[in-house]
């Protein structure tokens, strides 16, 4: 039986940080394609409300808003409306484990550059913008929200 990094050889070469897992459980790259596009178009079709988090329901258990990289680098992607009459907005948190290739290639980088660093990553799955930052919690997880809906 073939582990996840075996098969991802096969796939994209093991240095490539590009590669990310995707909801069927495969690593493949993540080089814009098609496939791509269609798995963050599912991840943000559903718009998250408060309320629903109130009742556990959050993107960041479900697979599908889920963007796991090689390297180490966790994206979440989901639309959100906190109400006031704003609509819905595109939100986007990241996040990394200590000792794993992102993270080592993080804590030598001025923000600024992890900031680059994640933006192109993000742009590799979207093919969008990243949205401005909001700030990093607690826990260490950077989020980014869009000022205007849609």
């Amino acid at each position: 039986m073939s582990t996840n990094a075996e098969e991802f050889g096969r796939w994209a070469g093991a240095t490539d940080p590009m590669a990310i897992l995707h909801a069927d459980g495969w690593n493949r790259p993540c080089a814009r394609s098609q496939r791509a596009l269609r798995l963050f178009a599912v991840a943000t079709a559903k718009t998250w409300t408060p309320a629903m988090a109130l009742a556990g329901e959050v993107p960041a258990l479900l697979r599908e808003h889920v963007f796991d990289f090689h390297d180490g680098l966790r994206m979440i992607a989901s639309m959100t409306d906190l109400g006031r009459g704003a609509g819905p907005r595109l939100h986007v948190s990241c996040s990394w484990s200590g000792g794993t290739p992102f993270a080592a290639m993080a804590q030598a980088m001025e923000p600024t550059a992890l900031h680059a660093q994640v933006a192109a990553r993000f742009n590799r799955i979207s093919g969008l913008v990243l949205p401005p930052p909001v700030g990093v919690s607690a826990k260490g997880v950077m989020h980014f929200t869009e000022t205007t809906a849609g």
